[in-house]
């Protein structure tokens, strides 16, 4: 008689709902000799039976004529078989109670024979919840039925959302090399139109400077003339006294020829004086009247070391040096705006990049588990 022994492979791999809508678990072994070689084609009975905690039995089934494949793989479907009488329903068993474990026995033509048991686990709770739930689980397995047919159809939308988002970079560069292009062009404006206004402002500045520097030998002659009238008309004023009865001049000397018509008095010569310089005092008093539009700082006469203050516009005949020149005003600064601008558009270009580069990156992702999850099935299938 030969001996056979199977080598169990799942025996509770997954759950089904049969055409009757009573709820099966899926089985698969592998019959051997006593060589431990495959039993190919061969006709086998299979009876299984669950177990109480007890060892009572709850339910049992037995499966005829069980073939297996050329290399000893047999299949089945525990709840699909003939049901012994006296016990009840699979569908009827409490799943949630603890020590259930089925037995299997193989009969090879000289009886059957026992090849031990195996604990529940997994499989109670499942089928534990298929009760009242038959046609939800039936429309699960319909939702992956069509999930499974429809992998080559995502395959395919992936790819095409990949060629989508590779054109939309693409384009999406080019719209930014463009903004690149005409930002440039107007930062490159901008920069020629402040070296010309550079330049024009040198040119005013050398101008100002030259007629300064020309104006202070005027500025010079002009304070010595001042001077000067000022020391002789402290010496007339010196000369001249007015009392409470008259004028008297002191000490009058008179150079050249003197003409006098008619009767001479003090006061008659002192009128005449005054009025023959009458012209020379009308002009010291315009030169004084033009020095103090001026204004000078720490007392000091307006020279190489002097330093002015003009409120308003400065006019100056002919050069002049300054040492330091401070200017208030407006000056031109785009520079700075327009670093800062195309800064900004640069930093948009590369957060569309990188945004671009992760959403291609996920969806390879996507495409990678698609293809390993297929080769991990066709592997396990070409295992069985």
């Amino acid at each position: 008689m030969r001996t056979l022994f199977l080598s169990l492979l799942c025996l509770f791999g997954a759950l089904t709902v049969l055409q009757a809508q009573d709820p099966g678990i899926a089985y698969q072994a592998v019959a051997r000799d006593a060589d431990g070689d495959p039993l190919a084609d061969a006709e086998l009975d299979v009876r299984v039976t669950l177990y109480g905690a007890d060892d009572a039995i709850l339910w049992q089934e037995s499966h005829a004529s069980v073939l297996t494949n050329q290399f000893g793989n047999l299949a089945l479907t525990i709840g699909d078989g003939a049901a012994t009488p006296g016990y009840e329903a699979l569908s009827a068993i409490d799943w949630s109670a603890s020590g259930l474990h089925f037995g299997i026995e193989v009969d090879a033509g000289a009886g059957y024979a026992s090849f031990g048991s195996v604990d529940v686990e997994a499989v109670p709770i499942a089928m534990y919840a298929l009760n009242g739930q038959e046609e939800e689980i039936a429309a699960l397995q319909d939702a992956l039925d069509a999930l499974d047919g429809n992998v080559a159809v995502l395959v395919d939308d992936l790819s095409a959302a990949i060629a989508a988002n590779a054109a939309a970079d693409a384009a999406e560069s080019a719209d930014g090399d463009d903004a690149d292009d005409a930002l440039q062009a107007a930062i490159d404006a901008n920069t020629a139109a402040d070296a010309a206004e550079s330049a024009a402002g040198a040119a005013e500045d050398a101008l100002l400077l030259g007629l300064i520097l020309d104006n202070d030998g005027d500025i010079a002659v002009l304070q010595s003339d001042v001077a000067d009238n000022t020391a002789d008309l402290g010496d007339l004023l010196s000369a001249i006294t007015v009392g409470e009865t008259g004028i008297t001049v002191n000490d009058l000397t008179v150079t050249g020829d003197l003409d006098i018509t008619g009767v001479f008095s003090a006061a008659t010569g002192l009128f005449n004086y005054l009025s023959s310089n009458n012209a020379d005092f009308e002009d010291m008093i315009a030169e004084a009247a033009q020095v103090e539009q001026m204004t000078f700082f720490e007392g000091r006469a307006l020279g190489s070391e002097s330093s002015l203050d003009v409120d308003g516009t400065l006019n100056v005949d002919g050069s002049a040096t300054i040492a330091e020149l401070s200017i208030n005003g407006e000056q031109a600064a785009t520079q700075p705006y327009v670093d800062s601008a195309d800064s900004a558009i640069q930093a948009d270009v590369d957060a569309n990049e990188a945004d671009s580069d992760a959403a291609d990156a996920a969806i390879q992702a996507d495409v990678d588990q698609n293809e390993a999850d297929s080769d991990a099935a066709d592997a396990a299938m070409q295992a069985d």
